[in-house]
């Protein structure tokens, strides 16, 4: 009960929700929070291969249940399967790995194509040119999550 308030509370302070009254939209962002099977293992992954720093986990150490990292101005959630089964009122939560990709805007696409192979992280696919002006990759986490990584093709110089 205590790490599902805690939870709450993360996302809460998040989010920015403005009054009917306020002519400012709604939505400041949106924050992924992927449900994986070990925490601690994504954790590790994020933050060793992608270079991701901690800003919370629950509890502190040991078992992590919860874990939010970020990386500039990219955050990401992941939370543990069983603990997420408690604060929805249906069961059937289930990891769904390829079901949502995280699209990632970049602005040094070869550098971190090199930070990726010197970690030895596998590019599942390379798209030099899209039909809409980005140049693409596409990884998999450890949990088996599409990441792709896409940069303009405006910002590559000739």
């Amino acid at each position: 009960m205590m790490y599902r308030f805690l939870i709450l509370t993360v996302l809460l302070l998040t989010t920015v929700v403005y009054s009917q009254e306020n002519p400012k939209p709604f939505f400041k962002q949106v924050t992924p929070n992927l449900v994986v099977k070990d925490v601690n293992a994504t954790c590790e992954f994020y933050v060793g291969k992608l270079g991701f720093s901690t800003v919370l986990t629950i509890p502190d150490t040991g078992k992590f249940l919860f874990a939010m990292l970020k990386r500039d101005s990219v955050t990401v959630m992941f939370q543990d399967i069983e603990s997420l089964k408690q604060g929805f009122p249906n069961d059937d939560i289930k990891p769904a790995a390829g079901s949502i990709i995280l699209y990632i805007d970049i602005t040094e696409f070869d550098e971190l194509v090199d930070e990726l192979k010197e970690k030895k992280v596998t590019i599942e696919r390379y798209i030099p040119e899209t039909f809409y002006g980005t140049r693409e990759m596409v990884i998999r986490d450890n949990s088996g999550h599409f990441i792709v990584f896409a940069m303009d093709l405006e910002r590559v110089e000739p």
